[in-house]
């Protein structure tokens, strides 16, 4: 199916609802923002997240864009919920914040970032594969989601390795990092 097929509206209906999807679910695992994975929204708190639902006029440029947004949105989503029924399961969002920052292990950076790439790696190629199915594929519908999964996974890798940056950089001033393992 092509692009083109898709009317505007539909696009935007589409991709208005990723956000509140994901706005709905980061509400449900972490209200106080304290576990939110986006540094901006964590520092600016809701109005910043509500702002991303602007995200959704991007359907009005392009209906492919709008699917690139609900795709990405609703990968969020996904993700949020799943992280929400553990934390909600488990203790709470402040109490689970604790436990973690209380049992964290000293961190590897090298093991870290390593591990999120391979996190990151059987969804883009999913992503990678829907894109490289036509000569050109942001004109299909398959093209365009294969897009979407690749813009979150992307999103996710850049903010967990900024994270994981941070933490290192705060970790090495404290003295707290684990020694490199021998070969």
């Amino acid at each position: 199916m092509n692009v083109d097929d898709i009317h505007v509206w539909w696009a935007v209906a589409f991709a208005l609802v990723g956000r509140l999807l994901d706005l709905g679910s980061t509400w449900l695992q972490t209200p106080s923002l304290r576990l939110e994975g986006n540094a901006l929204v964590r520092r600016f708190g809701w109005p910043c997240a509500w702002a991303s639902v602007l995200l959704a006029l991007a359907g009005f440029i392009s209906p492919g864009l709008g699917i690139v947004v609900a795709v990405m949105s609703c990968c969020a989503a996904a993700s949020n919920i799943q992280g929400a029924l553990i934390v909600n399961y488990l203790c709470g969002e402040h109490a689970f914040s604790a436990l973690m920052a209380q049992h964290a292990k000293p961190l590897n950076l090298r093991r870290s970032l390593r591990d999120t790439l391979l996190l990151a790696l059987p969804m883009l190629l999913v992503g990678v594969a829907l894109m490289v199915t036509r000569d050109r594929p942001l004109d299909t519908v398959a093209g365009c989601i294969g897009l979407g999964i690749v813009t979150y996974v992307l999103g996710v890798s850049v903010h967990r390795t900024l994270g994981l940056v941070r933490r290192y950089r705060r970790e090495r001033v404290r003295g707290r990092l684990m020694e490199r393992p021998t070969a």
